[in-house]
């Protein structure tokens, strides 16, 4: 599924409860990511974040039990409280800045909360999650 180029915000629970949703093209105008906006599409395999985007909502992704692949753009400044709340398949994220780019973005505590992902890969090496 595409979605039109001109969107530049995925509005809160846009896409809730969405189960036949396994990928998804994201706009490259695309800023925000609302809480919520794909909470519980639990057929959602990957989805990478456009360039651009600097937040990521608390419990986007919550729920998205088949979520094995994310990619966040450089651009990310802030991750919400249980953004990928339950994934409990994630098992790679890729960041396409730096690990100090990594470093400081702002997450909430609980931003990967039942999830069993340890490390992500930075264009520069890994950072290991505790």
């Amino acid at each position: 599924m595409a979605l039109h180029p001109n969107i530049g915000s995925i509005e809160q629970f846009a896409f809730l409860n969405c189960p036949s949703l396994e990928h998804i093209i994201l706009p490259a105008n695309l800023t925000t990511l609302d809480a919520g906006a794909f909470c519980n599409c639990r057929s959602l395999e990957s989805i990478v974040i456009p360039k651009g985007v600097t937040r990521v909502g608390s419990i986007t992704f919550d729920d998205c039990v088949s979520l094995t692949l994310v990619t966040l753009p450089e651009s990310l400044h802030y991750i919400e409280h249980e953004a990928f709340k339950f994934c409990e398949n994630l098992s790679i994220i890729i960041f396409e800045g730096t690990k100090a780019q990594w470093k400081a973005i702002a997450k909430e505590n609980s931003w990967k909360k039942g999830t069993p992902i340890k490390l992500v890969s930075c264009s520069d090496g890994d950072v290991k999650l505790a």
